[in-house]
């Protein structure tokens, strides 16, 4: 016997290969339509590589264990395809496609026999199973991640309109959106040549209003729009300037309802109720979209008994959740679930459809993260010793005291690395907060049990960086350090590998297959946002379950850490170790006074021995055509004429390595008085004698990022000063964001206020948010139902581990997990490089 949702072993199989080969030919059908266009088409095929990601991933999640390692190798032939050349794009087509034939000729035999004529769709039936939905409009489906039928049940509106209250024409109301029926008196063209209209007059209650199009099909119109007929239309009622009589401009199609009897209208999911509104693509229309998804409504019977009941307060089933959250029952007012609603006051997301969908979004991710842990638990980790020689050797080396929130840290990472289970630990802190001080510390732990320990950074500046601090706090230790580069080879290899080198550091290097480790124990990720999970897990697959510390200057916000981090326990330093003050941080114009400000700071700084970083957001001015946006030359060539004297030097992505290690190190032996740079510097980079930042149209950066370049000062004794230049065109929430900046020190709190200004996408970026692109479920707007999933996740794996007694609710989960792993590319990273502002830069 099987439960409420749940499936027999053997049918689970048998939709999984169908679902795999369905979703496998969808793909083939894309790739081979964009490979039978002339090449220079292929150059229209914009971020093709991020639109084929979602539809490798379920490829993935159902494929056969043997076809795995081809399906990988095949999506990793996209790696970069949107920066390639039309030539590359086309070979990149013709053999992926050619290679996933190959996978597909396999299953042709083996297919499962089509399913009875009438019988009824499962959950994981193709989406083409259902009434409306062939091949073709299943192909547009998947453009937007709709595979099977269960995709389509949560494949929501994102709005609605209320199409109820119908009024004659004649009690219509201008410049408000409302919905008006009236007879059709006249219809046709009533302009000739390039201004050309086709008006729709309609009158009833001795009233008239006009339907107008200026782009039109003559033919479809007059079939469409006969005289006499009953129209029924949405839309804001606008006044003609001319005319003086009401008018709709350019009403879109699925708001216009004609009729040839009253009683047509009865039943109609178009007009006459609350109607949703769903996300389109191309080839996708509203009216049709609306329809299969009435059909898919029909079917949230499927849904029954996956969620168990009482898991909290406020829920309803969740069949009859979904059902609401696609066509409302009109009882109560219009839902509005946006961010816009939500900010002025409005509580709509808390109605019981749309709390129990968030929640069961939630809960999926929960529950994927909490096995995911659990797993790792079960899998052991290395077991390491209490703290020997050299912890103790280097305590007594380190020039200072650890503040008490870095003992703290310190503390709990020393239990974790002594317990039997692996550590995955997450060590945020705020910029100069003095994180790698207690990384070091654990990596002293690693090398006292006799195992090796790799610290990666995003940058070859910061790996070097942190080459060098090891090196100076481990004088005499008889500690060997070895720095490997994306280009080196040689000994430093060898000693990663023969165990001579007990601390190896470097970039994205220290993942690439020819680097291997003799007993690496302890893997230490900094800034790690600007990695991939991917990344990280290959970092630590060059071991044998070696401990994980992941460190981050950008704090996380709570609702990120329970999702996207939730893998990671999170180990939080507070405030900045003695003797650093906060950054005065001041924002200005750039009139022609408030340029001389900032050229007097710089001066007083440089006079005093002290130095300046000048951040641009371009390398070059002219790729954007602003002008009043200064690219890093332009900047460096006025501050040269500005400051007569001053060592001005540049410093951007595209140099070479060997050059930036130039420029970064005069700047660090104080030969450089003021480096102009991009966001290359974001992280890391420690000079403590600058003590002064300026930062050039800064309301084109992000609140987060504008404080890691802020973070780049105050690392002295001295005062240090932030001077954030405004763009003269500002918006106003990038006024908001830099007077934000300006009052608050606090990068805990600055990075709640931007995940509430930006949203999970843009404040992680494409690297990280996979994991928080939920079909309805908003990590701000819902954070407190996020809590619930997060507990009722814990309670329902402490009485069933494994699931067991939901297999359904299981397989979801681990789908839902899908998009942790990262979409960024491997061995095509180029080690320097650091993400950049969300304009064009580096």
């Amino acid at each position: 016997m099987t439960g409420r949702g749940q499936i027999p072993a053997s049918k689970a199989k048998t939709a999984d290969r169908n679902v795999f080969v369905s979703t496998l030919k969808n793909l083939e059908r894309g790739i081979s339509s964009a490979l039978r266009n002339d090449p220079r088409y292929l150059d229209r095929f914009r971020n093709f590589e991020s639109k084929l990601e979602p539809v490798f991933r379920k490829v993935i999640s159902f494929a056969p264990e043997g076809e795995l390692a081809e399906l990988r190798a095949v999506r990793e032939m996209f790696r970069g395809f949107d920066g390639l050349g039309d030539t590359e794009k086309a070979g990149v087509l013709s053999a992926s496609a050619g290679r996933i034939n190959a996978v597909l000729s396999k299953f042709k035999t083996e297919a499962a026999p089509a399913p009875a004529a009438g019988s009824p769709p499962a959950l994981d039936s193709p989406v083409d199973r259902l009434r409306g939905v062939g091949p073709a409009f299943a192909s547009f489906l998947a453009k937007k991640s709709v595979f099977t039928v269960r995709d389509a049940l949560l494949y929501f509106p994102f709005r609605y309109e209320d199409r109820r209250n119908i009024k004659p024409v004649s009690q219509a109301e201008p410049n408000v959106w409302q919905t008006v029926r009236g007879r059709i008196d006249f219809a046709g063209r009533t302009r000739g040549g390039r201004g050309a209209q086709y008006r729709v007059t309609l009158k009833e209650g001795g009233g008239s209003l006009d339907l107008v199009w200026f782009h039109f099909d003559d033919r479809y119109m007059r079939g469409k729009y006969g005289t006499g007929k009953l129209v029924i239309v949405s839309g804001e009622v606008g006044v003609d300037p001319r005319r003086g009589t009401l008018q709709i401009l350019h009403p879109a199609a699925d708001r216009v309802e004609v009729l040839g009897r009253e009683d047509e209208a009865e039943g109609s999911i178009h007009i006459d109720r609350i109607v949703p509104v769903y996300p389109l693509t191309e080839g996708l229309g509203q009216r049709r979209l609306r329809s299969v998804m009435k059909t898919v409504s029909e079917q949230t019977g499927l849904l029954d008994g996956i969620m168990p009941e009482g898991c909290a307060d406020g829920l309803v089933p969740l069949p009859d959740a979904v059902a609401e959250m696609h066509f409302p029952d009109g009882a109560g007012g219009c839902p509005d679930f946006s961010r816009g609603a939500w900010e002025a006051g409005g509580r709509d997301r808390n109605l019981p459809a749309p709390r129990t969908v968030a929640f069961f979004e939630f809960l999926l991710l929960r529950l994927a993260i909490e096995m995911r842990k659990n797993t790792r638990s079960a899998a052991g980790g290395i077991e390491f010793g209490s703290d020997g020689g050299m912890c103790e050797r280097f305590a007594r080396a380190t020039p200072f005291e650890l503040t008490a929130s870095q003992k703290d840290a310190v503390s709990l990472i020393r239990e974790r690395m002594e317990s039997p289970d692996r550590m995955n630990v997450l060590l945020q802190g705020d910029v100069g907060s003095g994180k790698t001080i207690v990384a070091l510390q654990a990596i002293m732990k690693a090398l006292d049990s006799g195992y090796q320990a790799a610290l990666m950074a995003p940058t070859q500046v910061l790996a070097e960086q942190h080459a060098r601090l090891i090196m100076r706090h481990t004088k005499g230790m008889g500690i060997k350090v070895a720095v490997l580069k994306g280009g080196d080879s040689g000994a430093d290899f060898e000693s990663a590998a023969s165990g001579g080198a007990g601390i190896v550091v470097g970039t994205h290097a220290l993942i690439y297959d020819r680097v291997k480790f003799k007993r690496l124990g302890l893997a230490v990720v900094d800034e790690q946002h600007k990695f991939g999970v991917a990344q990280r897990e290959k970092l630590t697959s060059k071991g044998l379950s070696p401990d994980i510390l992941v460190m981050t200057a950008t704090p996380i916000p709570r609702s990120l850490a329970m999702t996207v981090y939730g893998d990671l326990e999170v180990v939080s330093i507070k405030g900045l170790p003695g003797g650093r003050k906060p950054v005065e941080t001041s924002v200005t114009g750039k009139s022609p006074r408030d340029r001389r400000g900032m050229l007097d700071a710089i001066k007083s700084e440089t006079e005093q021995g002290g130095q300046c970083y000048f951040i641009c957001p371009l390398i070059d001015a002219d790729s954007e055509g602003d002008e009043e946006v200064s690219g890093v030359f332009e900047a460096a060539s006025d501050l040269r004429k500005d400051l007569p004297g001053a060592r001005v030097s540049v410093l951007h992505g595209r140099m070479p390595p060997e050059e930036k290690d130039r420029v970064m190190n005069e700047f660090q032996n104080g030969s450089v008085d003021v480096l102009v740079s991009t966001t290359v510097v974001e992280v890391g980079v420690d000079v403590p004698n600058a003590a002064l930042i300026v930062i050039d149209n800064a309301d084109r950066f992000g609140i987060s990022q504008l404080h890691q370049l802020r973070g780049r000062v105050g690392r002295g004794s001295r005062q240090s000063r932030c001077i954030l230049l405004k763009s003269s065109g500002i918006s106003d929430e990038g006024a908001r964001r830099l007077d934000v900046l300006a009052e608050t020190p606090d990068g805990f709190s600055i990075a709640e206020t931007d995940l509430r200004m930006r949203g999970p996408g843009e404040f992680l970026g494409t690297k990280q948010s996979g994991a928080a692109n939920f079909r309805f479920a908003d990590l701000v707007m819902d954070s407190e139902v996020l809590s619930l999933a997060h507990n009722s996740a814990k309670e329902m794996l402490k009485n069933d581990p494994e699931l067991k007694n939901s297999p359904v609710l299981k397989e979801m989960a681990l789908e839902a997990a899908q998009p942790l792993e990262a979409v960024q590319p491997l061995e095509t990273v180029q080690p320097f490089e650091t993400a950049q502002p969300s304009i064009k830069s580096d």
